[in-house]
């Protein structure tokens, strides 16, 4: 892997980026404030980020072993272009209760696309510890987690979900 610095990060995660924005759509942040989040740093993306996060804008981590979703209410995302209302129950349900949500998952891939997941294990998930798609069975043998970590201002207000 080819390092390019603080800033840049390493060559594939560079190059991506790039691509992305050249192919992709430009959107006005704006307008899509929901969709704001923090930047993870340029070589890791995994559950020590964060703590990094917490640290870096002064908030406290809440791992409390309760029951929990990714959102207080499926219906903040209601706007002028999507109501909660169109969504299947359930999916709302799981946003709103995702820490008592249980899965299994095992994994078999067409040969043909076997090579595109090493790949993209190899060149990010691992490194970066994201999108960890498995890429075996045994890979989700020991199962997944469904912890889900609220990040809080110093008024006990949620600021960010993990």
């Amino acid at each position: 892997m080819i390092w390019l610095g603080e800033k840049r990060g390493y060559l594939t995660d560079w190059t991506t980026q790039r691509w992305v924005e050249y192919t992709g759509k430009r959107l006005n942040e704006s307008d899509l404030t929901w969709l704001r989040g923090p930047i993870g740093n340029t070589s890791l993306i995994g559950k020590e980020s964060v703590a990094e996060v917490a640290a870096n804008e002064n908030l406290l981590i809440d791992e409390q072993l309760q029951e929990r979703g990714l959102m207080d209410s499926f219906k903040a995302l209601d706007g002028p272009a999507f109501s909660s209302e169109t969504v299947a129950k359930e999916v709302s349900e799981f946003y709103e209760n995702t820490s008592a949500y249980e899965m299994n998952a095992w994994a078999h891939w067409c040969g043909f696309f076997k090579p595109f997941g090493v790949s993209l294990a190899l060149l990010f998930s691992r490194r970066l510890q994201q999108l960890n798609v498995p890429l075996n069975g045994l890979d989700t043998s020991k199962g997944m987690s469904s912890d889900v970590i609220q990040l809080k201002d110093d008024t006990g207000a949620v600021k960010y979900v993990a």
